[in-house]
């Protein structure tokens, strides 16, 4: 989570300036040309299986995986996991990713350049949280209490980012990084779903798991997008682009945080690890 976390730091005011330096064609060829030269390392460097491991792997890999996603599939709880690991990934897949830079431009009145930094926090944040949150939950022996204590603060730190409006903005960048730090969360549920499942299925529950995950920007992203252009009312700029407004974007973000108390809820009727042992 960390190390892709730095993709997502690279990602936003680093590409907002070189896409102003240079132009966006030039970078996107300087991306594809970082792209190409990691493939060709991959291929030199990365060591191939033994033509007999090649083989049993390749006979094993559909049985163990269907046979981990039925176990998988059969388990409410496993669910409600893959659900709260969905919810619990906002902070990356719908602000971070998407929102924070429109939003933070209307709250402070920057350039979208100026304003990518923000999103620059968050990575940083959820890359050190995602290291600390596994740590926690070795030392109190429990992922259900670093994550009900780390989803709180989360729901805590976004409503003054979002609803106080005398923060300033490197008090807002503050909060978005912290914001960030304790969004760091989704290790822990990948460590609970692979404890529900025998050892030889963890591929296939890391699988699922991050499938889960990833949904919540499948269905939040274009969730605000719709929120946002209700509240529009069909406002237009003078070139006739879409109106959006600051309160518009207080408006549709309490979706989010109504989650992240949903989640709080939620959260205290789940078990923890079955066996305690290291995260």
């Amino acid at each position: 989570m960390f190390v892709g976390c730095i993709g997502g730091i690279c990602g936003s005011a680093p590409t907002a300036w070189l896409v102003l330096k240079i132009g966006w064609r030039e970078t996107t060829f300087i991306i594809a040309g970082f792209g190409a030269l990691i493939s060709v390392l991959a291929f030199f460097c990365m060591p191939s299986l033994s033509k007999k491991s090649s083989n049993n792997y390749s006979k094993n890999v559909a049985t163990n995986m269907l046979s981990g996603l039925k176990i998988l599939a059969k388990n409410p709880r496993y669910w409600a996991l893959g659900v709260l690991c969905a919810i619990s990934y906002l902070p990356m897949t719908a602000v971070a990713e998407l929102w924070c830079v429109p939003f933070m431009e209307k709250k402070f009145a920057l350039s979208t350049t100026d304003a990518s930094i923000s999103s620059t926090f968050i990575f940083i944040g959820y890359g050190i949280g995602s290291i600390i949150t596994p740590y926690l939950a070795n030392k109190l022996n429990s992922c259900k209490r670093v994550l009900l204590i780390f989803t709180i603060l989360t729901a805590v730190v976004f409503s003054p980012i979002v609803y106080w409006d005398g923060i300033s903005f490197y008090g807002c960048l503050f909060l978005l990084f912290l914001f960030g730090v304790f969004g760091g969360t989704v290790p822990l549920f990948f460590t609970m779903t692979y404890d529900m499942v025998p050892q030889q299925y963890g591929g296939s529950s890391s699988g699922f798991t991050n499938m889960l995950n990833m949904s919540g920007a499948i269905v939040f992203q274009p969730l605000l997008g719709k929120l946002l252009d209700s509240f529009r009312n069909g406002l237009v700029n003078a070139d006739g682009t879409p109106l959006y407004t600051f309160v518009m974007y207080k408006n549709a973000f309490l979706v989010i945080l109504v989650c992240m108390v949903l989640s709080i809820f939620l959260l205290l009727f789940i078990n923890d690890l079955k066996t305690p042992k290291n995260v």
